[in-house]
């Protein structure tokens, strides 16, 4: 870690230095404070769960069910992940069954 030890090195800082950010802002040397940090709430807990859950089910699926869902609705030029994904996160968070095939889609 960089000792500051005068006001030129100061003047030139960027990123958090003892607790202030600096960074530079139209060309000018700008400081402020850090954001706090704030808990997510209980539906941001719960999204973040269903998507990790959603994604650990993409993750385990075969290179053949993956293919599949890459030429689900292919005219929507949107890669199957992300079809994947937004399909079975709200069911995830609502605790209904995962759709592991696009052909099962009601």
């Amino acid at each position: 870690m960089h000792r500051i030890r005068t006001a030129a090195e100061l003047l030139s800082a960027d990123g958090r230095v003892a607790g202030v950010i600096f960074y530079r802002r139209l060309g000018r040397q700008t400081a402020r404070l850090p954001y706090r940090k704030k808990d997510p709430t209980p539906m941001q807990k719960a999204m973040q769960n269903a998507f990790r859950e959603a994604d650990k089910e993409w993750q385990a699926l075969t290179r053949a069910a993956k293919d599949k869902w890459n030429a689900y609705r292919k005219w929507e030029r949107i890669w199957g992940y992300n079809q994947f994904m937004r399909i079975n996160i709200t069911r995830a968070r609502d605790g209904l069954p995962l759709i592991l095939d696009p052909d099962n889609i009601p």
